[in-house]
C-alpha cells in the first residue's frame, strides 16, 4: 500500500490565537506532513513550531506581524496560489484568510475553514475605521470574486461550529461538516463549586466584540441582584 503524501497549510504564523493552536494539533496529528504557510515569525507565535520545518513564501521577509499581514492581504492571495503542491495526495488547509487559495492540481484539498474571509465579507466589523478598509473598498467586488473562486477549488470544507457552517453555506454556497476545535483538557480542573466570576480568553480585536460579552454579563449580574433584592 502506497503511503499518501500530505501537506498542511496555515494562513500565517505571526501571532498566537485559536487558529494557531488548532494548527499545532493538526501538525501533531500528521507528524509526517510537510508544513506550509505564508510567513513565519518564531518570536511571535507558539514555541511548538520551532521544532518543525516550516516552508514559507517570499513574503516572509515582509510579513512579520498580524498588522503587516493585513496590509499584504491582496498580494498574499496570489502568493499562496504560487506554492507548488503538485506532488501531494492530500492537502489540509487551516484557513480564515489565504490558506484556502492554494492550488492542488493532482490531490484532494480539504479546508478546515474557521470563517469566510472577514476582511471581504464582514469588512465593516473587521476594519471599522481603519484606513485599510478604504483602500480595499474600491476592489471589494474583484477580491470577493477571487475568494469565491478559491472556495470553488476546495474539494471539501470542514467548519468549526454551527455558526461557521452557516457562514460557509451563505457565502460560498458549500456544505461543510462540523469538527469542533480541540480542547486541551489538561489545562482545566473540574470543580463543582460555581463562582461568580467569568473569564474571556480572546485577542482584543475590534471585530471580536468582546465588549458585547462584558455588557451581557453586567446585565445578567444586575438582573440577578434585582431578583435577590426582591426576595431578601
Amino acid at each position: 500500500m502506497v503511503k499518501k503524501k500530505i501537506a498542511i497549510v496555515h494562513d500565517y504564523l505571526c501571532g498566537v490565537g485559536g487558529s494557531e493552536r488548532v494548527f499545532q494539533y493538526m501538525c501533531e496529528e500528521f507528524p509526517e506532513a510537510d508544513i506550509y504557510t505564508l510567513a513565519y515569525n518564531p518570536s511571535r507565535t507558539l514555541p511548538f513550531f520551532k521544532t518543525k520545518n516550516i516552508n514559507t513564501t517570499w513574503l516572509n521577509t515582509f510579513v512579520r506581524t498580524m498588522t503587516s499581514f493585513r496590509w499584504s492581504f491582496p498580494l498574499a492571495t496570489y502568493v499562496m496560489e504560487s506554492i507548488d503542491l503538485a506532488n501531494y495526495d492530500v492537502v489540509l488547509s487551516s484557513s480564515a484568510t489565504v490558506a484556502k487559495y492554494v492550488k492542488v492540481p493532482s490531490g484532494v484539498h480539504i479546508c478546515y475553514c474557521y470563517i469566510p474571509t472577514r476582511a471581504l465579507w464582514q469588512k465593516e466589523k473587521y476594519f471599522e475605521n481603519s484606513v485599510i478598509k478604504y483602500l480595499i473598498f474600491p476592489f471589494i467586488s474583484y477580491l470577493r470574486n477571487r475568494d469565491l473562486a478559491a472556495a470553488r477549488r476546495v474539494d471539501k470544507f470542514i467548519s468549526i461550529s454551527e455558526d461557521g457552517r452557516s457562514h460557509i453555506l451563505d457565502t460560498y454556497e458549500r456544505y461543510s461538516e462540523i469538527i469542533y476545535s480541540p480542547i486541551d483538557c489538561s489545562n482545566f480542573i473540574f470543580s463543582r463549586n460555581k463562582l461568580s466570576n467569568y473569564l474571556i480568553v480572546s485577542r482584543l480585536e475590534k471585530w471580536k466584540k468582546v465588549e458585547f460579552a462584558i455588557t451581557t454579563q453586567n446585565y445578567r449580574n444586575r438582573k440577578r441582584k434585582t431578583v435577590f433584592d426582591e426576595h431578601s
